[in-house]
Order: C-alpha cells, then structure tokens, then sequence
C-alpha cells in the first residue's frame, strides 16, 4: 500500500511529500448512461409501473431492494417482471439501497428464498454475496 498521505487525530497533518503532483491538468468529463434504468424498490412497490421499461430495450436495469438487498418475497410479481426483461436480454442486476450496508440475501429468510429465483433468472447480485450470472 502507499504510505499514508495524512494522519488524523485531534488535529489533522497531511504529509505532502507523499501526495504525488500532477504534471497535467485532470479532464473528468462524467458520462451517465441513459440506457441504464434503476429502480428503487419498497415494500408494496408493483412491478407493473415499470413494465414500458421493457419496451425501451435498455441495456440493463439496477434492482435497488430495500434492507440487505430484499424483495417483497410473498409475491411472485418482481419474478415475473425480471423473467420478462431477461427473455429480452436486458441485464438486471439487484443491489441494496442501504448506504453503508451491503447485499446479503443470507441475512434473512426471504432473500435465501428469493437468491435462488435470481440465479434461475441469471439476475447479477452484487455485495456481500455470490454473484449470480
């Protein structure tokens, strides 16, 4: 690892021998991709609202689930719509909403229950758990 560019405590000392200069001027030209759909899911959410996203053919859809990255487990609705946007190849991948936790569908009952339908559906899970292609 690089040495530690400053130390931290009550005060703070940046060690600028170690911060390395720039010899030209950094270009960041952010580009977003409006063929990426992200949708962030709640308990109660109908996947019917978002069905005319299948229509517009994007390149995948970011499933935002609530908690350590859920779905509404009693309900084969979100099943049924990702089947859908996977028949049309679109790439559907499920993340947890959460800022500071990460996916874990071994945390409760209805994401071990539910992993397993992602993994038949080829729905990439990205955290704590294994991805499923």
């Amino acid at each position: 690892n690089y040495p530690a560019l400053a130390t931290v405590g009550i005060n703070v000392n940046i060690h600028h021998h170690f911060i390395i200069k720039q010899k030209e001027v950094l270009d960041l030209a952010a580009r977003f991709d409006s063929e990426i759909q992200i949708i962030n899911i709640f308990p109660g959410l109908d996947p019917k609202f978002y069905t005319t996203l299948i229509d517009q053919s994007p390149r995948a859809i970011i499933l935002k689930g609530f908690g350590a990255g859920n779905l509404p487990a009693l309900n084969n609705d979100w099943f049924e719509f990702i089947s859908q946007v996977r028949q049309q190849n679109i790439l559907v991948f499920m993340v947890s909403q959460s800022p500071h936790g990460s996916l874990d569908m071994n945390l409760y009952a209805s994401g071990s229950s539910i992993k397993y339908k992602f993994f038949e559906l080829k729905t990439i899970c990205k955290g704590k758990s294994k991805r499923y292609l």
